[in-house]
């Protein structure tokens, strides 16, 4: 059954009364609402844009709130990984908003997520860890300044600097460039230290990184260099590995049984080490070959603590990537930023980022 009420003539009066009240309210709130809204509007078209120096005369104009995009070049091994957690703490410590981006080891992923972060006008800042450095040369230096986005480059500098040391790491059209660790004068420290240290005629193999990586390129142009100046460490195997334990393993298992007689096994990154670590074991030739490191994990400084590694040369990838993101903040907050920020000068490097048992107690890994 439906049933119909009607309000009585007193119920109308009360009712319109309460109405008439509830518009006048509701216009006041109306009004209240347009006036904020124009003053908001008002101060910020009053507000000035930050102004951002990117060197040789160039500078963006950015907005107060700073929006990062960072571009990892994967997520799968302890380095990245060390990388990605300093990036969410110091963004959060400097106010910032951080989106995480996966290239996954693939230069045409990464350049369309570069392509995608400078189209969307979601974001006013890049980190740039790039897994080709010479390709996305022109769209960081040039076109993400045009987009209103400033790029900070991190361990690889871009266009065509791989082989560069000191300030000529930095790239005109970005605000700042951050590495030192590996570059070419570093692994030819890491290699003149091995010599050193194996001065008779010896039988050396050596696994580099990934192709395309500035890091790579850097390893053996170290290594070409150490092979004419000292014919008596013979390199007879060089071999680019990706950043894989696995890879290590499976690479190292093949040269040592091409090459029985080898003495001295190096390796560009610790995760490859501890593979090949595990197939000098397997070969039961522990202990007849020296093994040198680079990188300097936790797990490389216990096996050099229990004289398994000879040395290791470090890489810091959390004091990296909270310099990176710092850069920016600092940038935005008006404060002095340099163009390059070399690890190889970091303050958790004792004195020499050659590590062996003799100075192992002075530093501390970052991953």
């Amino acid at each position: 059954m439906i049933s119909l009420e009607r309000s009585s003539p007193s119920d109308q009066r009360h009712s319109h009364s309460k109405g008439l009240k509830m518009a006048i309210k509701n216009n006041a709130m109306l009004a209240f609402l347009v006036g904020a809204a124009a003053s908001l509007s008002t101060a910020s078209a009053l507000a000035d844009p930050i102004s951002i120096d990117i060197g040789e005369g160039r500078t963006v104009q950015v907005e107060e709130k700073l929006r990062i995009a960072f571009i990892t070049p994967g997520s799968n091994n302890l380095y990245v990984q060390a990388g990605i957690l300093a990036a969410k703490e110091t963004a959060e410590e400097a106010g910032a908003e951080l989106t995480i981006l996966d290239a996954n080891w693939d230069a045409g992923a990464y350049f369309r997520q570069l392509q995608n972060v400078l189209a969307s006008n979601r974001y006013n800042a890049v980190v740039v860890e790039p897994v080709d450095p010479n390709q996305i040369c022109d769209i960081v230096s040039k076109k993400a300044a045009d987009a209103g986005v400033v790029a900070v480059t991190v361990n690889a500098p871009i266009c065509g600097r791989a082989r560069k040391t000191g300030d000529e790491m930095w790239t005109p059209g970005t605000l700042a460039h951050v590495g030192g660790s590996q570059t070419e004068d570093a692994f030819k420290r890491w290699l003149d230290k091995m010599v050193t240290d194996n001065p008779g005629p010896e039988k050396v193999a050596i696994l580099v990184g990934p192709p395309l990586a500035a890091n790579t390129l850097n390893a053996i142009a170290a290594i070409d260099q150490v092979k004419s100046e000292h014919p008596e460490f013979d390199i007879v195997v060089v071999k680019e590995a990706q950043y894989l334990i696995e890879e290590g393993y499976n690479l190292a298992q093949s040269i040592l049984q091409a090459n029985p007689d080898l003495t001295v096994f190096a390796a560009a990154y610790s995760d490859v080490t501890r593979g090949a670590i595990q197939a000098i074991k397997g070969a039961g030739k522990e202990g007849t070959i020296e093994v040198y490191d680079f990188g300097g994990n936790s797990w490389s400084i216990e096996e050099i603590k229990a004289g398994r590694i000879a040395m290791t040369s470090v890489m810091l990838p959390y004091s990296e990537m909270a310099t990176a993101i710092q850069s920016l903040a600092d940038a935005w907050a008006g404060k002095p930023v340099k163009r390059v920020y070399d690890m190889a000068d970091a303050e958790t490097v004792p004195g020499t980022p050659l590590i062996s048992q003799g100075n192992i107690d002075k530093f501390t890994p970052e991953f």
